[in-house]
């Protein structure tokens, strides 16, 4: 008898028209310059509000590479578009170095005025 989710259990992926997470593009080689690995993303957006404005609620995964640890803050950052192109959001979540142990969840909230497209995923220091 299975008592909870075994790790072999199917995959079942979720997307309806409010997923954007097919359309997160992360930077792997500034993720390889901070030492860090994001995963695990998933993007949705909520219908747009009174003042015409759409939710775009980002979660996502930050490991660090076996062995590395972070010596200076480190931020991750998102870029939303729309599909002409145009920056129409962002948003930043810090991860400071004195409480990181190696793998933390990140949830990252914005608010775009023109209907999300694509998304820009990358880690800074």
């Amino acid at each position: 008898m299975m008592t909870g989710l075994s790790e072999h259990a199917p995959y079942v992926e979720i997307q309806d028209g409010d997923d954007l997470t097919p359309f997160v593009e992360r930077q792997e080689k500034l993720e390889d310059l901070c030492g860090v690995k994001i995963g695990g993303i998933s993007a949705r957006k909520s219908s747009a509000d009174r003042d015409g404005e759409t939710r775009l609620r980002i979660l996502a995964e930050v490991s660090s590479f076996i062995g590395h640890t972070l010596d200076r803050h480190l931020y991750i950052q998102a870029i939303i578009y729309d599909a002409a192109g145009r920056v129409v959001g962002q948003c930043t979540e810090a991860i400071y170095a004195t409480g990181y142990r190696g793998l933390r969840a990140i949830d990252m909230t914005t608010f775009c005025r023109a209907e999300p497209a694509r998304i820009t995923l990358f880690p800074y220091q």
